[in-house]
């Protein structure tokens, strides 16, 4: 949290990244709309030798009931009351490369954008965070994450408020790892990754209020 609050300050002073349209295709009702039309594809596409093709449908199942959701009851006008930052658009521990001397080195620019950064700390707090590997998300730690990194930058009341829905808006249409190991199914990695995210998801789903109330007090 600590090198992500100082990462995107820096970047702050940095020319300013295109937004690349990054709402419209990342945070809309179109892309909801698009992803379930690509989870239905990939649901109608799972051969009968995967052997997770239950879990893999259960989950594709799963992700369209709560993007349709999104869609009847979500405003997204929203989104463009978030605070949109220059930032890593891929960050997590695996881009640190530490000096002999503790300092991290950050690797890995390729995504950098300037996005809703309350996705951002979302996401990077998932892959730090040792103790959400079964999906489950410690509500205290993430708090604590937050409040390391707005030592560095200002988030506003529609940021804390809607960060979890942000980034559950974000996961559910993805199908990253089940198309790819239904196509290869030595992507043991891949599936599990993608069944780790619609944990992610599910915790997300059924504590959205909670989260949110959580951080808003911050």
């Amino acid at each position: 949290a600590r090198i992500l609050g100082r990462l995107t300050k820096e970047l702050m002073e940095y020319p300013e990244l295109s937004e690349e349209n990054i709402i419209e295709e990342q945070f809309s009702e179109n892309r909801l709309k698009k992803g379930i039309e690509k989870l239905e594809k990939l649901k109608s596409s799972i051969k009968n030798d995967n052997k997770y093709k239950k879990q893999i449908i259960d989950d594709i199942d799963y992700k369209i009931k709560i993007s349709k959701e999104f869609i009847d009851k979500f405003d997204f006008r929203i989104i463009k009351k978030l605070t949109m930052l220059n930032s890593h658009g891929d960050f997590c521990t695996q881009q640190l490369i530490y000096h002999d001397k503790g300092e991290p080195t950050i690797i890995d620019f390729e995504k950098a954008k300037k996005l809703p950064i309350v996705w951002e700390i979302m996401r990077s707090y998932s892959y730090a965070d040792k103790e959400i590997k079964n999906g489950n998300i410690n509500t205290n730690t993430l708090s604590d994450y937050f409040k390391e990194v707005t030592k560095y930058i200002k988030l506003n009341q529609y940021d804390l408020k809607y960060a979890p829905y942000v980034y559950l808006l974000q996961l559910i249409s993805s199908t990253f790892g089940y198309k790819e190991y239904n196509n290869d199914y030595s992507q043991i990695e891949l599936i599990e990754f993608a069944f780790f995210r619609t944990k992610l998801c599910k915790s997300l789903y059924y504590n959205l209020e909670e989260i949110a109330s959580i951080l808003i007090k911050i």
